[in-house]
């Protein structure tokens, strides 16, 4: 994680550190990016960098487990439903607001597509991939709960499992049909997520509605 001293830099040296990491860890397996490339792009020497992180793996760890989720969750309250809104309704405005996230920010987009396809080669890189699962199961089983308290969803629902599925139909599962959406396939999507912003808010919710609805009916109170 970040020491003082990276702190304590000007917001401006920060954000060139900051923007150069993304870069690099965005354009290349992790196990092929480099400190040096890093520091040449931001224009600090790589002891000065050492003085900031311990090393690759700290300034890759930090980016995923907190940078990212900060800049995501920032755009996701932005967007959030008001207080009270029900299930349904807060799963589609955060779907909503993730792929509006992805348009904005492509290049934080690109960080997190690639972790996907990283953390299943990278041995160290397991331990931050359980962390996001255990954030984002935490999350949904949390909202899962809450709508069977107010009678949304089924009494016997198994949350765990329900948590699971949504997880990955509103995760993985709709990169491919995101992907689909603005002509491009998998790969192509993963070099241009900003391709999204082309689609309409309607389209999006349109797309995330056709899931929700599956599980609302399986799910839903009847």
């Amino acid at each position: 994680m970040p020491k003082t001293t990276f702190q304590n830099l000007s917001p401006e040296k920060r954000e060139r550190i900051t923007a150069a990491a993304i870069a690099e860890f965005s354009s290349v397996p992790y196990g092929k990016a480099t400190l040096d490339r890093i520091v040449d792009a931001a224009g600090v020497s790589k002891g000065s960098m050492y003085q900031y992180f311990a090393g690759k793996a700290d300034l890759y760890r930090w980016l995923l487990t907190e940078h990212l989720p900060a800049r995501k969750m920032a755009a996701i309250g932005a967007l959030a439903p008001a207080p009270g809104a029900n299930v349904w309704a807060v799963l589609e405005q955060a779907f909503l607001a993730g792929v509006r996230f992805a348009a904005a920010e492509p290049s934080l987009t690109r960080l997190g597509l690639r972790f996907r396809r990283d953390h299943e080669i990278e041995p160290e890189l397991a331990a931050i991939r359980r962390g996001h699962r255990a954030a984002s199961d935490a999350w949904l089983q949390a909202l899962l709960n809450e709508g069977k308290e107010r009678g949304e969803l089924r009494g016997d629902l198994d949350v765990s499992m329900a948590s699971g599925f949504l997880a990955h139909a509103l995760g993985e599962g709709m990169l491919d049909q995101l992907a689909r959406r603005v002509g491009l396939d998998l790969d192509g999507f993963f070099e241009r997520p900003d391709a999204t912003a082309s689609l309409a808010d309607e389209d999006i919710l349109d797309l995330v509605r056709g899931v929700t609805r599956l599980f609302r009916e399986g799910a839903g109170a009847r």
